[in-house]
């Protein structure tokens, strides 16, 4: 008998991560080069800083405040974006392989959390 099901998303339910962010970046004009800073700041944070993609990742903070503040880190960096545009989160789950996310959907009574952010 099954208990859980454990599943990893980039790259493997997904189109490659880098792929989903290429897209993103040009359909919103922002520099490679500041999100690169803004992303190595944030998975790799200093000590006492506290990342907004930790945050994300423990339902810390709405996908909604996420974006926001991920528009004011680009624009430090120089790019422009807003933040009701940024839609970085929803890129990257858009690019769930819609087959692989419907097979995960049928283990619920295994202990599978369904959970898809919007």
């Amino acid at each position: 008998m099954m208990q859980g099901l454990i599943v990893d998303w980039g790259g493997v339910l997904t189109m490659p991560i880098h792929i989903a962010i290429g897209s993103w970046l040009k359909a919103t004009g922002v520099d490679h080069n500041h999100y690169g800073e803004v992303v190595r700041r944030w998975v790799e944070p200093l000590p006492g800083e506290i990342s907004p993609v930790h945050r994300l990742e423990r339902g810390e903070i709405a996908v909604e405040d996420f974006e926001h503040l991920l528009s004011a880190a680009l624009e430090r960096q120089g790019s422009r974006v807003a933040a009701e545009q940024a839609g970085l989160v929803g890129i990257v789950h858009r690019s769930f392989d819609e087959t692989a996310t419907e097979l995960t959907a049928l283990f619920p009574g295994a202990g599978w959390i369904h959970q898809r952010l919007h």
